[in-house]
């Protein structure tokens, strides 16, 4: 396996993942190696107290336990230098360094690929919509990607199972952690043809911070988004948002009410220029298609479930539990991806998990880990904030104070990194506290001024 691996998962351990300040000094220093060692000089400057905390209690050789771990239990690893990287993700904005994957990569490398999201709790007119859509964008020959979440996710990903086309998986998780376990068949479906990916250590418990993080990947390993269902602050506005900021089209389902709120969020992105969805041909003739010649037949009655198929044994050294890894530092476990996240999402979407001892096939891993109590996560509402109150103040006094602001002024001036930037602008979209002028810069909404 790549060396160089090793260098970029310390880094990862040591900052956190989806950090833009690794790729900043990875550009200075050369690579991640030449980094690994200007980092142990005693006059370094380049870590904060709590970064210089998790740098003395990991050593590099965590990084080895964690590959051995990818290795024993069949995932792989991708990073930027790797011809299996997708080259859509090599030009967006804080680009994930390392991606685990099972399944086939060269997915993401070929043909036209479209990501589709919506709710996790859709309408029977959303659901009847998604079902024959989805299946004729796969029949055409169109690579769909989603999220494995239960809902309009997992609609996309049956509707290409059905259709006998490849699906991949972007997940917020683990690629080995069982969730959500409604979806434990199609994620297995998923593996045999196409592929589950997730930039996140494997047995990483789906903290609800990771979500919004994701969702760069999503809207960037693809050519455009496609939503299928979104109320006013569903997360699947976020992904649709990035799309915009990456230069992807975003395709949009009409509401099937103008007046009924769990369409508020369609109703918004048409508005906003999104282009409406009539036939799966207004998707397939944007996007230059070459792989529709013709109208693809659609059977009168689709099954409900996608074609079982026989799960692959068991195979002998793979836990039977999902292992929760005790070689990941405390910045790896909470899931933080940069800065500081608030105490009500440092906690997984599920209950606390209990302790037990456990032997590992490899000496050089501890023996004891956590073991998640994975019972069913809570589906409250498809967005999770991931800024704190401080940092929303700061954004609203800035524009109360100075007037209309886009995201670069408000990087500059209050010193936030883009990305991080961004999710908070389109969180605070999302609630109403501020609002897009026709200039296209960030002012008050009316209820903030």
């Amino acid at each position: 396996m790549n060396e160089n691996y090793a260098f970029l998962l310390w880094l990862e351990m040591i900052f956190g993942i989806a950090n833009p300040k690794i790729s900043a000094m990875i550009q200075k220093y050369g690579d991640a190696r030449t980094l690994y060692y200007v980092l142990h000089d005693p006059e370094t400057k380049l870590m904060d107290e709590k970064e210089k905390k998790c740098f003395s209690d990991t050593p590099i050789e965590k990084a080895h336990q964690v590959i051995e771990y990818c290795e024993r239990n069949y995932i792989h690893i991708m990073s930027m230098e790797d011809s299996e990287y997708p080259e859509g993700l090599q030009h967006i904005y804080n680009a994930p360094l390392i991606l685990f994957y099972r399944g086939n990569p060269e997915l993401l490398r070929k043909g036209h690929i479209l990501t589709v999201v919506g709710t996790r709790r859709p309408s029977q007119y959303s659901q009847r919509i998604s079902k024959r859509l989805c299946y004729e964008l796969a029949d055409a020959g169109l690579i769909l990607v989603s999220g494995c979440a239960v809902g309009m996710d997992a609609s996309a990903h049956q509707a290409s199972i059905q259709a006998g086309v490849p699906t991949v998986g972007v997940l917020g998780c683990g690629v080995d952690y069982d969730y959500p376990k409604e979806n434990r068949m199609l994620k297995e479906q998923i593996v045999q043809n196409g592929l589950l990916v997730s930039e996140y250590f494997p047995a990483t418990p789906p903290y609800p911070a990771n979500f919004p993080v994701r969702n760069r990947i999503l809207s960037g390993i693809s050519e455009g988004v496609l939503v299928l269902e979104a109320h006013r602050k569903s997360g699947a506005l976020i992904t649709a948002n990035l799309a915009c900021e990456q230069g992807k089209y975003v395709f949009c389902i009409p509401p099937a009410d103008i007046y009924d709120k769990r369409y508020d969020g369609q109703a918004n992105l048409l508005r906003d220029g999104a282009y409406p969805v009539f036939h799966c041909r207004d998707i397939i003739d944007t996007l230059n298609s070459f792989h529709f010649m013709e109208e693809p037949e659609f059977p009168e009655i689709l099954p409900d479930e996608p074609p079982k198929i026989q799960l692959p044994e068991e195979r002998p050294e793979e836990p039977k539990i999902q292992k929760y890894l005790s070689v990941m530092p405390e910045v790896i476990k909470e899931g933080i991806s940069f800065g500081k996240i608030p105490e009500s999402l440092s906690s997984p979407v599920f209950d606390e998990p209990e302790t037990e001892k456990l032997e590992f096939h490899s000496e050089t891993v501890p023996e004891t880990v956590l073991l998640p109590e994975q019972s069913k996560p809570e589906q409250e509402d498809d967005f999770t904030p991931v800024s704190d109150s401080g940092e929303q103040e700061q954004i609203l006094n800035l524009i109360r104070n100075e007037g209309a602001q886009n995201i670069d002024s408000v990087c500059m001036k209050l010193g936030i990194p883009f990305h991080q930037a961004s999710l908070l602008m389109v969180e605070m979209e999302l609630m109403g506290l501020i609002a897009i002028s026709e200039r296209d810069l960030y002012v008050l909404s009316s209820g903030e001024n």
